[in-house]
Formats: C-alpha cells, structure tokens, sequence
C-alpha cells in the first residue's frame, strides 16, 4: 500500500475517532489529539501559502483565541480549538487540490460517518423507550442537524462526477433518511427542493430512472406501513411542524425562537463592543447567553459572535468566491441555506464531553478549492 492510500485509508477511519475518546473514561480526548496531530503530518504541504482567505481566516481565529485567553485567561477548549481548526484546514486542502483521487476515499469516509451516527441513533431509540423527542435532543457525537450538512456537502460534491450516480444516489436517499430519523424540518424542506431540482433537471441529473422511481414508491409504502405501527412517530413529525408555527407566534419572529437568539445576540454585540472585531472567543458563546447553548443556532453569526467581524468578513468572502466560480450554484445556495438556519458550528469542541470534530469546516474549503480549480481549469480552456 502505497504512501496515499495510508493517508486515505486513515481518513476514511477518521470518525471513529471521536466515538472511541466519547466513551473513554478519561475527560481529555487523548485519542481524537493524537490522530489530528498525525493529520497535519501527513496532509501538510507548502501549497497553503497560497490560499490568501483561508490563511487569513486562520490568523484572526487565532487572533481572537489570544484576545481572550488575555481577557478569560487559558482554557483547553481553545487549544482543541486551533488544533481542531489546523487539522481540518490541512485536510480541507490536501483533500481539495487532489478531489478526483480522494473522491471516493471522502465517500467511505462519510458512509462511515453514518453507520456511526446511525447505530447510535438506533441506541439511544432503545434507550428511551422509542420516545423520539427525547431520542432527538441526546443523541449525540455528531448530532442530525451536522451530520446532514455533511451529508449534503458530500452530495454537491458528487454532483459533477457523472460515473459516480449510484453513489450519489446512495447519499440522497441518507440525505432522506436522517431528516426523518431526526424530524429536522429545515432537512426535511432543503432535501425537498433538492429533490425538485434534480427532477427539473432530469436530463442531466438522471433521477427519473425506473429504479430511482421503484425504489422511492417502495420508501413511501414503507413509511405508511411503520407510521400506521408507530402513529406516534407520524404524529411528532406533525408536531414538530405545528410548533414551528405556535413559536413565531410566541417569538413574534418567523425563526422561532431562533430568532430570540438571534436578536439577543446582536444584542449583546451592540452592548459590548470591544467583542465586535475579534468575538468573545472561541467556545466561550454559551458564557455570554441566558440559554447556555453552545453556539448562536446560525452559521454566520456563530463566526460573528465568537470570532469577530473580520473572521466573518474572510468567511463571507470564501463562501461568496464559492458561489460565484462555482458550477451548480443554486445546489451549493441550499448547502450554505441550510447551515445558516439550522445553525452548523464548523467546529464543535467540547472538552466535558469530549467531541472534537471539524467536518463542516473541512468540506466547505474542499468545495472552495473545487470551486477554484474549477475556475482556473475553465480560463485555461478559454471557457471562462
């Protein structure tokens, strides 16, 4: 086995990771450092210089770890947190200018991560008795709302590889089943209209195949048949959706009570501005808000608050230079919707806990260096 594939068949294991240092009895997640240490080794090359937005993204992250560490003293949470970000910056690269080859290596790597996520879902479902509303709030290494990011990401990433259908396929129909397993009604919508896109755009994307079709009538007969067994799964999937509409009209905002967070947030912001240009730190959001959440519940904002305006300004920037050079850009626009309003953390670094992981952050810059790869290959061909 050549040097590449140990580098690839390493990465593919990369979730069990976290899940061994999860149930480990020690609180320092030993295990999950260690292999990211081994990941900067071994994805590290000279090529990052380049990268002007990301190199500057990463230097006022660590800005801002240094400008609370002053204010809050040193918490090992921030050193998870640059190591976190360092490991998934290399391997969001490494990966990204050699996308062709690590394509299927990313693939193993994300059905991996949902057999993980999955078999826990599952045992905690017995844990509690089958009582979905609890199943869905303590789920979790990885959580629903994550891991569908990934999942989605993955399937944008598989979109223009043609000879890959099946694979694509495989992952829509996980994108389908973890916002069910999960009843996350923005998952539920964003792979709603992904689904529309691709019927609109048959021709291209082949999903009006006889067994695309056998197959999803097969899904839905057997969706009637479990919620007539377990009407009371069918019921709080109708309840989620009836909350959301008895939480606009407590919250007055059409998010919910994601929007109380949202205004509380700014809020603060307004009221302490000399955590406008560097955040309040890293990890530190759940100090700062009478709810005690670990982030805002909003992608952009999350940077915001914990990083500062100028990490929010480089992030804006990668994700604007992503839509504008990119190929399918309303699929990407949905990839980015969905994060913002479900509110993905690019990183989730716990140390009661032990999670360490920093998957979403990963796959957003391989698509960037998709993106631009994709752009540069389009000027050379005089296509752009």
């Amino acid at each position: 086995m050549n040097e590449s594939k140990v580098r690839a068949t390493f990465f593919v294991l990369l979730p069990v990771f976290p899940l061994l240092d999860f149930f480990a009895p020690y609180k320092v997640p030993y295990l999950s450092i260690l292999v990211y240490i081994a990941m900067i080794g071994m994805f590290w090359s000279r090529e990052f210089e380049y990268y002007f937005l990301l190199i500057a993204y990463i230097i006022v992250n660590i800005l801002s770890v240094v400008f609370c560490t002053i204010l809050y003293g040193l918490k090992s949470e921030q050193i998870y947190y640059i190591l976190v970000m360092l490991t998934f910056f290399i391997l969001g690269v490494g990966i990204g200018v050699k996308e062709k080859y690590y394509i299927n290596w990313l693939y193993k790597m994300v059905l991996m991560y949902f057999c993980i996520n999955t078999s826990i879902y599952f045992f905690r479902l017995i844990q509690y008795g089958f009582d979905f509303s609890r199943v869905r709030g303590g789920i979790t290494i990885y959580g629903g709302n994550s891991a569908h990011f990934i999942y989605l990401t993955m399937l944008f990433l598989l979109k223009k590889y043609k000879e890959k259908r099946e694979q694509y396929y495989l992952i829509l129909g996980i994108c389908v089943i973890n916002s069910i397993m999960f009843v996350s009604k923005g998952a539920m919508v964003i792979t709603f209209l992904w689904i529309v896109m691709d019927v609109i755009n048959f021709q291209e994307s082949k999903i009006l195949s006889r067994r695309n079709i056998i197959i999803g009538f097969l899904a839905i007969i057997l969706i009637v048949i479990v919620s007539c067994f377990k009407t009371n799964f069918l019921s709080y999937i109708i309840s989620r959706f009836a909350i959301w509409r008895n939480s606009y009209q407590l919250s007055g905002s059409i998010m919910g009570e994601r929007g109380l967070i949202f205004r509380d947030t700014l809020m603060y912001l307004k009221e302490n501005p000399n955590s406008f240009f560097l955040g309040v730190g890293p990890t530190n959001y759940k100090m700062v808000n009478p709810w005690s959440y670990s982030n805002p519940h909003n992608l952009f904002l999350d940077i915001f608050v914990n990083t500062g305006f100028l990490s929010l300004l480089f992030f804006s920037s990668i994700v604007i230079k992503t839509l504008w050079n990119i190929r399918y850009k309303f699929y990407y626009a949905l990839c980015v919707i969905y994060a913002t309003l479900e509110g993905i953390s690019l990183f989730f670094v716990d140390a009661e806990s032990r999670i360490v992981t920093g998957y979403a952050f990963m796959f957003l810059i391989i698509i960037y260096i998709s993106s631009w790869n994709h752009c540069l290959s389009g000027r050379k061909s005089g296509n752009l």
